[in-house]
């Protein structure tokens, strides 16, 4: 199995080698295995799907029957992202479905046409825009670590209490997370979270929230958190603070936990580390962190990704 998937790699590395010297009969070899070790893996997954009772993957029957398309469209995505792990693949995408429906699909208690939505801005709601453009779940655009991977920023403080909704925020984490999932490095090497709780009080923490948006990362969207930066109070936690943060790291499972680097110290300190250590820029960490991306440059992005959206540009 780990001979089969070195060989997947390398021969997807010849495919997209852009290297002159590459012969045309090698990429032609290579893409003949790719295509076939893919659709062993697709009916793979699809057989271990079928082994699932119908009432654990409800939501995915209703996908399978009113947009087959879409769910062709991910099988690949969520192989990829847990490095064609089977099992694991087919446990996320029943409970991506699951929430899908309950977001965007015929069980969302907006959704008036009683089909899955496509995941864009326009089928989001009104509400939900609101609440994407806070900024307290969003991604750094056009912007990667020194690794190619994309930055996936949440900050606590911004959920103050009546100032979002439960629906739109938890809409906000699975758009976010499924624009990142289209990019096929990012399918392959994962994304870095980092999560302020800076000058955060017990108001900014909605549990049945967090629980959730933890569950969407998780264990159900195809993307793969490869660390966590979790930046902190200069003085520590306070104890209300430790117990809520501990428990997310519980509910996100043991591999996630000794993923999470903490940081208390300042500001500076913290760019300094992360250019550093990890290589990621000042210019891509979000300003309210020391950085220089701002939150002006995310809706912009908005904005801008709206059209395309609206244009057929992107999904």
């Amino acid at each position: 199995e780990d001979d089969l998937l070195r060989m997947y790699n390398r021969s997807y590395d010849v495919v997209e080698c852009r290297d002159p010297a590459v012969r045309e009969e090698h990429r032609v070899m290579a893409r003949a295995f790719l295509d076939r070790f893919e659709g062993c893996m697709i009916e793979a997954i699809r057989n271990e799907i079928h082994t699932y009772p119908d009432s654990k993957k409800e939501s995915y029957l209703k996908a399978l029957e009113s947009c087959p398309h879409r769910v062709e469209e991910l099988y690949l995505d969520f192989l990829r992202c847990t490095n064609f792990s089977i099992k694991s693949s087919a446990e996320r995408m029943i409970n991506y479905f699951h929430f899908y429906d309950k977001l965007f699909g015929p069980s969302a208690s907006d959704n008036l046409v009683g089909e899955f939505l496509p995941i864009s801005q326009m089928t989001m709601g009104d509400r939900a825009i609101e609440d994407l453009e806070l900024g307290f779940c969003r991604l750094v655009p056009n912007a990667n670590d020194a690794h190619g991977r994309p930055i996936m920023f949440f900050d606590f403080s911004y959920l103050k209490e009546g100032s979002y909704t439960m629906m739109g925020a938890l809409k906000s984490v699975f758009y976010v997370a499924n624009v990142l999932a289209q990019d096929e490095n990012t399918l392959k090497n994962g994304v870095v979270l980092i999560e302020s709780h800076r000058n955060c009080e017990p108001q900014h923490y909605n549990f049945q929230l967090l629980k959730q948006a933890v569950s969407l990362l998780s264990y159900c969207l195809p993307i793969q958190i490869k660390v966590t930066h979790s930046l902190r109070p200069i003085d520590g936690m306070p104890e209300w603070q430790t117990h809520i943060t501990k428990k997310l790291e519980y509910l996100a499972g043991r591999v996630s936990r000794f993923r999470v680097v903490p940081h208390c110290c300042t500001l500076e300190d913290f760019v300094n580390t992360a250019e550093d250590a990890y290589g990621i820029s000042r210019e891509i960490l979000p300003k309210e962190i020391g950085g220089e991306a701002t939150l002006d440059s995310w809706r912009e992005w908005l904005a801008i990704r709206a059209d395309l959206e609206d244009m057929g540009e992107v999904e």
